[in-house]
């Protein structure tokens, strides 16, 4: 048995961490599509020809129209057990999915869904958190290791992070990476911790090398030229047409020059010497 109740939230509404007051009810219909004359209802096929069987009625009728348009369905703000091989609990669970306003357990924990109310099977539940909780737990562990590094987690900081954001110590580093893989930063937990065990896999050399185009280019150090490509202006020296060729490029050790070290031994021409002096 599966049940419908609501999805909980991090911050306080309504005086609690529920979406909607307990002890009441909501009220839908069927989204009706005037425009493309067609119910919303969010079946499958095969689940749309056992609802009609049930009601006796089609879809895709006109004569029907008035009867699927008079469905109210109604939805206990606390805990609502839902058969999924009923015809009536079945449309209502579909059509609740297709307003956007049911999610499914394990999205909303991940923050990859901000429906107010869930579908939940609580035999699984428990499963799903864990393994959740588990990634998240994984992923912080091998954060601390990367804090061993300043320069390191720094440089994973400015990878994952919008260029908005202002890094420049280990603790800024540390603070906003936590925050991303809580999914504070960007929508969904999931993806965070993806996103974030992805950039550790990365060669340092080419974590730190993307890095440093990617605020080249935001600070116009690195520009397109009037054949579409990557260059340095002070050089005249094209790198490619795509970020990934040019980081590539930027990465051969022939070309060492033109990236630099970010020493004072750079030529003032090379890209990290001008990020230093920007």
């Amino acid at each position: 048995m599966q049940k419908i109740k609501q999805a909980p939230i991090t911050s306080e509404k309504l005086g609690h961490k529920l979406r909607r007051f307990e002890n009441c009810t909501s009220r839908f219909e069927i989204f009706y599509d005037a425009g493309r004359k067609k119910f919303n209802h969010g079946l499958s096929k095969e689940e749309q020809e056992r609802v009609e069987a049930h009601y006796g009625r089609s879809f895709e009728n006109p004569n029907d129209l008035e009867f699927w348009s008079n469905i109210n369905f109604e939805i206990k703000h606390d805990v609502e057990p839902v058969d999924m091989e009923n015809p009536p609990d079945l449309l209502k669970v579909r059509a609740f999915q297709a307003l956007k306003s049911l999610g499914n357990f394990n999205d909303i924990i991940s923050g990859d869904s901000t429906s107010d109310f869930m579908l939940t099977d609580e035999s699984k539940e428990t499963e799903l958190e864990a393994t959740l909780y588990e990634k998240r737990d994984l992923a912080i562990a091998k954060l601390i290791q990367v804090k061993q590094s300043t320069k390191y987690c720094i440089g994973i900081a400015k990878f994952l992070l919008p260029g908005s954001i202002k890094i420049s110590t280990l603790d800024d580093a540390y603070t906003k990476i936590r925050q991303f893989l809580d999914g504070k930063i960007i929508k969904g937990s999931n993806e965070a911790i993806r996103q974030f065990n992805n950039a550790c896999d990365l060669p340092k050399d080419e974590l730190y090398v993307t890095v440093d185009f990617n605020e080249a280019l935001r600070k116009n150090i690195i520009r397109k030229n009037a054949d579409g490509k990557f260059h340095n202006p002070l050089t005249g020296t094209e790198y490619g047409k795509t970020s990934k060729q040019s980081i590539m490029y930027l990465m051969q050790p022939s070309n060492q020059e033109e990236i630099g070290a970010g020493g004072k031994s750079d030529k003032p021409y090379s890209i990290r010497y001008q990020l230093m002096n920007k």
